[in-house]
């Protein structure tokens, strides 16, 4: 069995063969070595100073959202603390500490959605 190329349509218009190395051997227009290079320059130079606008405005966001940020936190982590069961201390209250919180029964739920999302979707 042979195949017929004679019906299959070119990639380009014309048939020719396109020799790349004439193509790409002229630029589409002439700059001047100097010119190209302050271009260049310039644009990267624009690029630098947008980008130390943007660190600089990015760090003064952070400054006033962190201590809001801080307060929260700190609330949280005495939410989580809270014990669930009171003892009258002894060696039973510290061997249930850490899992006599609120922090333990959130963990729990959430590494137990966890595992039903991936037994779910899997």
């Amino acid at each position: 069995m042979t195949n017929d190329w004679s019906n299959t349509k070119a990639m380009s218009d014309t048939n020719q063969p396109i020799d790349l190395k004439a193509l790409f051997a002229e630029p589409v227009e002439k700059v001047d070595a100097d010119t190209f290079t302050t271009e260049v320059m310039a644009g990267t130079q624009r690029l630098r100073r947008r980008k130390i606008l943007l660190r600089i405005g990015l760090g003064l966001l952070l400054a006033l959202l962190v201590p809001p940020l801080q307060d929260f936190g700190l609330a949280v982590t005495e939410v989580l603390l809270i014990s669930l069961v009171s003892f009258e201390g002894g060696l039973l209250a510290e061997l249930l500490a850490p899992v006599n919180t609120v922090g333990t029964v959130v963990s729990v739920a959430l590494f137990g959605m966890r595992a039903f999302y991936r037994q779910l979707f899997r």
